[in-house]
């Protein structure tokens, strides 16, 4: 056991749960600057002074000198005293910088329109070779073969829904991958295949009853058929589609989808709610600098809880601007401002790596057969969320050391690691590697903190892993192929801000 396994809670050694998340599939695969002093002022001789007689001036020249050198004296002897004791007293802990201020910033490529080419920066290809390897990718997943490339399926009556495979005895359809393809769709400027999708969501997973204890939320898990597996929704899937529509709107032109988004976000954020089913976001959170937090399920004890990786402050932001009142603006930047110090506590663990489930506090959260407290399939993502919110907004200089502090903890790991399949896909918040697979879900996220690190010479080697690695095929290309297009969009300039400027600009 390595030396950041020791004093791990037994309940937390070697837990690998299979939740009821969306993620949860099997995947293989310094200080601040001071002020410049100003220039010293001479000190005006007045006349009374000149009018002092010559002995009277030497005593107290005599005088002035004594105290001088007393007070030198005493400066000299306790620093010397001080340098004496150091030795055995640790030197302070360093202390976390503050929050900044809670705003949505005017910063990043939002403000200023510009989206970093990593690859580029990178010199691993011109832009016309990066173009190409996205189209490329983009391409398998949604039009690719249907036995072992494709995760997009065109259904009936003008539909399309996104799973693993066509085969409706194998795979379900989640509201997880059904968001994540309307976000990409939306980003590369398919309409065609947003609206499909789009309609088969709310076709088949959307509660339209109002006597539905869920009405307006979405069945996380579905058949192919469009059947419910599960009643109820994850919440990361109505964040999701959110922000996917109100992207599309933005992109396409189309308000209709902005409308969609704003009832959306009434129906599971805003609208009361009968126990045990409650709504999206937890507003008693019993955290000072996190009260408003997006629950792990909004559903009974689980939504007592929540998901790191659910906390995507870009889209909070957006929906932010979006808000319809000064009373809706409020929350989301409360909202906005939990989110981002939830990331911070949630990044505090011995490895730097956010746990599955939390805590409000930010505690990783252990319940049997439904919350992990391991850096696992869900907890990958919490490197997107970092990176967005810095490239979009570029609002809170945590983010990079954030992102640093993971792909330190990888790059560790890596080296220590078999080669050439490298560091495992899941991890105790206490750096114990707990599967030996080489993940391209997890390649693909921790190359997008690239976004956010100020050290290139750290973030080269994970970005050239992506730019390498295939777009993943087969069985299990559903997760890790939807987290590759998408980091493949970000680190290229490709998944970009389409909405309106702060209320504050």
């Amino acid at each position: 056991m390595s030396a950041l396994n020791t004093g791990v809670p037994e309940e937390f050694k070697h837990v690998q749960l299979a939740d009821m998340s969306e993620s949860s599939q099997p995947v293989v695969c310094g200080e601040q600057p001071t002020e410049p002093a100003g220039a010293a002022v001479p000190a005006r001789k007045t006349d009374a002074a000149l009018a002092v007689p010559p002995r009277q001036r030497l005593r107290l020249t005599a005088i002035l000198l004594y105290v001088v050198l007393g007070v030198a004296l005493s400066l000299a002897i306790a620093e010397i005293t001080d340098s004496a004791q150091s030795g055995s007293r640790p030197p302070p802990a360093p202390q976390p910088p503050p929050p900044p201020a809670l705003s949505g910033g005017s910063g990043g490529a939002a403000a200023s329109g510009r989206y970093r080419n990593l690859f580029v920066e990178a010199g691993l290809a011109n832009e016309a070779a990066v173009q190409s390897r996205v189209d490329e990718a983009f391409s398998q997943l949604f039009f690719g073969r249907k036995s072992d490339e494709a995760v997009f399926f065109e259904s009936s009556e003008g539909t399309a829904y996104v799973s693993e495979s066509e085969s409706s005895r194998k795979h379900d359809v989640r509201t997880e991958g059904m968001s994540y393809g309307m976000m990409i769709a939306a980003q590369r400027g398919n309409a065609s295949a947003f609206e499909a999708l789009w309609r088969w969501a709310q076709l088949n997973m959307r509660h339209s009853d109002p006597r539905s204890p869920y009405f307006g939320y979405f069945a996380w898990s579905c058949t192919q058929a469009g059947g419910h597996i599960y009643e109820g929704p994850a919440s990361d899937g109505e964040v999701w589609f959110a922000a996917a529509l109100y992207t599309a709107a933005g992109r396409f032109g189309e308000p209709r989808y902005a409308s969609a988004a704003e009832a959306l976000l009434a129906d599971v954020v805003f609208r009361e709610r009968a126990p045990p089913v409650t709504r999206l976001f937890e507003v008693a959170t019993g955290v000072s600098d996190a009260p408003v937090q997006v629950t792990f399920v909004p559903e009974g004890s689980a939504a007592g809880y929540t998901d790191p990786s659910y906390h995507v402050p870009a889209f909070l932001e957006l929906f932010r601007r979006h808000a319809p009142s000064a009373e809706t603006r409020s929350f989301w930047a409360r909202a906005l401002s939990s989110s981002r110090n939830l990331l911070q506590r949630a990044g505090q663990t011995p490895s730097g790596l956010a746990p599955d489930k939390c805590g409000f506090d930010g505690t990783p959260k252990f319940v049997a057969g439904l919350a992990s407290p391991n850096h696992a399939y869900d907890g990958w993502r919490v490197a997107q969320n970092h990176a967005m919110d810095a490239s979009w907004f570029d609002a809170d200089p945590r983010h990079a050391a954030s992102c640093e502090r993971i792909l330190q903890f990888f790059a560790r790991a890596n080296a220590t690691a078999p080669q050439p399949q490298g560091y495992g896909d899941v991890h105790s918040v206490y750096g114990e590697q707990l599967s030996p697979y080489h993940s391209a879900g997890l390649v693909a996220m921790n190359a997008v903190c690239a976004l956010a690190v100020r050290d290139a010479a750290l973030a080269r080697p994970f970005l050239v892993e992506l730019w390498h690695a295939p777009t993943p095929t087969g069985a299990y290309r559903y997760y890790n192929g939807l987290l590759h297009m998408l980091a493949l969009l970000q680190l290229s300039g490709g998944f970009r801000y389409y909405g309106p400027p702060s209320p504050e600009e």
